[in-house]
């Protein structure tokens, strides 16, 4: 990476640690929030909650050549750069109600723990994307909030991320040279420390891999084959965590009559047409079931929660 390029993520690396910190009661780590957030859902009970969390944790597996403490400092570099291309939203209640639903859908995941939990950000943009990054980290813009329509679908477009995290899309967007050159500086660097090497460090250790990632979450965007597959493993945490799965149907046909008339940006340049993945859900996630249990309870919450998005 060029020097220039080195020296802006070390220069953010403050804001990256304020985010964090921010999610220190925001972002989540599963085994500290138990059952509680999941059963909270109205439909799953606290021993539900349990046996799923034991079940994804037992049966995680690494999805990428990088240790978890690796993906989690590969992340925080990539959220660097996100925090230099958008602001983060500055609401407290927001972003915490946000990480709970997050939290919620990551925890029936296979990958219900990462190096240092998950964590949820909205960007402060009207932009309509959301985009995930290696460790855990998620986002989504105010802009893609003021689309949903009751908390089910954001949990649809939640789980969808943590399925990219679950699969190891970001990770898979290095290049195998610039992976290659990363290992190696990051094996001298934890030689040089038995504590580790610090933030700075690592995230400039990963150097052109932290730009791969980047570069695929915001311009290129994944293959259609790893948006499929992400949809359908969305669909199949909402149905696990209680969710109405066919609710990110219901969100993808918003994001298609936003689309109509509008200048393709943002979460519309880097997936396929929502018409498309529709039409690749999985039957199960297209039923729509207006009474669902427990629905007019989140979607009442999900209106209080957001009252205050500005």
């Amino acid at each position: 990476m060029r020097t220039k390029e080195i020296l802006s993520i070390r220069s953010l690396s403050l804001l990256c640690c304020l985010f964090l910190a921010g999610c220190a009661q925001g972002g989540f780590s599963m085994k500290s929030l138990g059952s509680g957030i999941l059963s909270s859902t109205g439909v799953v009970s606290g021993s539900q909650a349990d046996a799923l969390f034991e079940a994804g944790e037992k049966i995680a597996k690494a999805a990428s050549p990088l240790s978890d403490e690796q993906e989690y400092y590969l992340g925080r570099g990539v959220s660097a750069m996100v925090f230099a291309q958008y602001r983060p939203y500055r609401n407290a209640a927001v972003n915490q109600y946000v990480n709970r639903v997050g939290a919620v859908v990551a925890a029936v995941s296979d990958k219900p723990e990462t190096f240092n939990g998950y964590h949820f950000q909205v960007l402060d943009t009207e932009e309509v994307n959301a985009i995930s990054a290696p460790g855990g980290f998620v986002f989504v813009t105010k802009g893609f909030l003021r689309l949903m329509k009751n908390e089910d679908t954001l949990a649809s477009v939640l789980a969808h991320e943590v399925a990219h995290i679950n699969y190891g899309h970001g990770v898979s967007a290095i290049s195998q040279a610039n992976l290659t050159e990363a290992l190696l500086i990051l094996g001298k660097e934890a030689a040089a420390s038995q504590a580790g090497a610090e933030l700075g460090a690592l995230t400039s250790a990963f150097g052109d891999s932290v730009t791969d990632v980047f570069n695929t979450l915001l311009t290129k965007g994944y293959s259609r084959s790893q948006e499929y597959e992400s949809d359908e493993y969305a669909a199949l945490l909402l149905k696990k965590a209680g969710y109405t799965p066919g609710s990110l149907q219901v969100m993808l046909t918003s994001l298609e009559q936003a689309s109509k008339g509008s200048e393709e940006s943002g979460w519309y340049s880097t997936h396929p047409s929502p018409s498309r993945r529709i039409s690749n859900l999985p039957e199960f996630a297209t039923a729509q079931d207006p009474a669902a249990q427990g629905l007019e309870v989140r979607t009442a919450r999900f209106r209080k929660a957001l009252a205050s998005l500005s």
